[in-house]
């Protein structure tokens, strides 16, 4: 039971007891009268008035009585009166003595409050019992069209603040390596950056607790960038051309790839969450594929002391699905692998069929592992273990999210084990 499930029985717990205290001949009566004689009973207007009393400083907007048939013996919402819910699922499971909570589509219905509007709700269904012993369900509607429009705004503070730090990037390349610029050119370029900083920093300002997880990100790289960047404004070593200046050009390159991925992983998050993600099918080689993938995480394992290895099954037939996508899956899983396992220890991709005719993709290591209590929530976007040793390898706590979402859209399932330090 959630947080929210447990104060909601709290809530229609203590009110039922006080409903039957005060209305105990009345709630009897109405279990028996038809709906618009219940209606017009001045008993249904106080009792409406003390059900505003309990969920006074809560996101409730409707409560209800039901009897044990799912029968609507009383509502804040006098039209709901003598209804049987629609919920027939919810109510059975509290009929047998457990508190529910669904979520509903938007609805538009007299609140407690008076106001009528077009709201996301949470409806509730609590078993409780009367201080005469009588046995009922209690049924609570939360407003939730609060916590909807928080992501949403979050999601777009998020995109604010990464595409002006993009802008800021590219902006001081231009303005640090072009050569012979005018002083006015120079005066009008510093104008448009300390514009650009300005921007940033006022976006910033507004990001939520998304954009906090992003700071090692977005920092490192950008620290990188601004750094050389001027050490080659101030001529460091010399005129604009000596060979040193080559690294840090190619420094400069690499950090700004780095955030343009970091700007792909928030795109592609924000097509999935909106429901926009597509697939690109082709006919193509998974053998081809994975081993790819696993030329690229060759490199980067052996410079990190990890031994690597990867087992591709001769004959796997083509398969048909969008390439880049199920590449991307396995780079994430595998990038995890390598950023999550010590100098020494061990990385395995294996591709294989099953029995059943599919294909079946397995990335396995040795590293720091995952928690029991967190392998619920990895899948959850900008989700990582709270773990400083974790914190410390970086990353967005998308890369999780991004695989899952990408192979349930070919219809597959993405599946981990992991034990705490002996790995994944």
């Amino acid at each position: 039971m959630s947080i929210g499930e447990r104060r909601h029985g709290e809530v229609a717990g203590e009110f039922y007891a006080a409903a039957t205290e005060r209305f105990a001949e009345f709630l009897a009566a109405a279990r028996t009268l038809p709906p618009d004689a219940i209606r017009n009973r001045p008993e249904t207007l106080r009792l409406s008035d003390l059900a505003k009393t309990y969920v006074r400083g809560t996101r409730v907007v409707r409560v209800a009585i039901h009897d044990l048939d799912g029968r609507v013996l009383f509502s804040t919402s006098p039209e709901q009166i003598g209804t049987l819910p629609a919920n027939r699922r919810d109510l059975d499971a509290a009929r047998t003595g457990q508190t529910t909570a669904t979520s509903m589509t938007g609805a538009s219905f007299q609140a407690i409050d008076g106001s009528s509007s077009d709201r996301k709700l949470v409806e509730s269904f609590v078993p409780v019992r009367g201080a005469d012993g009588s046995q009922a369900i209690v049924s609570l509607y939360s407003d939730a069209t609060g916590y909807h429009t928080i992501v949403q705004n979050s999601l777009i503070v998020l995109m604010i603040v990464v595409v002006g730090a993009l802008f800021l990037v590219l902006g001081m390349l231009i303005f640090y390596v072009g050569r012979d610029r005018v002083l006015q050119e120079q005066q009008a370029r510093n104008t448009a950056l300390a514009e650009s900083v300005r921007s940033a920093e006022e976006a910033s300002r507004l990001k939520s607790r998304f954009v906090a997880s992003m700071g090692h990100e977005l920092r490192t790289p950008l620290n990188a960038i601004i750094g050389f960047s001027e050490a080659m404004k101030l001529r460091v070593f010399g005129p604009l051309g000596a060979a040193k200046y080559d690294d840090y050009a190619s420094t400069i390159h690499a950090s700004g790839r780095h955030l343009l991925a970091v700007v792909d992983d928030i795109l592609d998050m924000a097509r999935i969450e909106g429901g926009k993600a597509v697939l690109h099918e082709t006919v193509f080689s998974p053998r081809a594929a994975f081993g790819n993938c696993a030329q690229l995480v060759a490199a980067e394992a052996e410079r990190n002391g990890q031994m690597f290895s990867a087992r591709v099954a001769d004959g796997l037939p083509a398969v048909r699905g969008d390439e880049a996508k199920i590449k991307q899956i396995v780079l994430n899983l595998l990038s995890n692998a390598v950023r999550y396992t010590p100098r020494g220890g061990r990385i395995g991709l294996t591709a294989e069929p099953t029995a059943e005719g599919g294909l079946a993709v397995t990335v396995t290591d040795n590293g720091i592992g995952i928690p029991a209590d967190a392998l619920q929530h990895v899948f959850e976007p900008f989700r990582q273990v709270a773990d400083d040793a974790v914190r410390k390898k970086g990353g967005l706590g998308l890369g999780l999210n991004i695989a899952k979402s990408f192979a349930e859209l070919h219809g597959a399932a993405l599946t981990l084990e992991s034990e705490l330090g002996r790995g994944t």
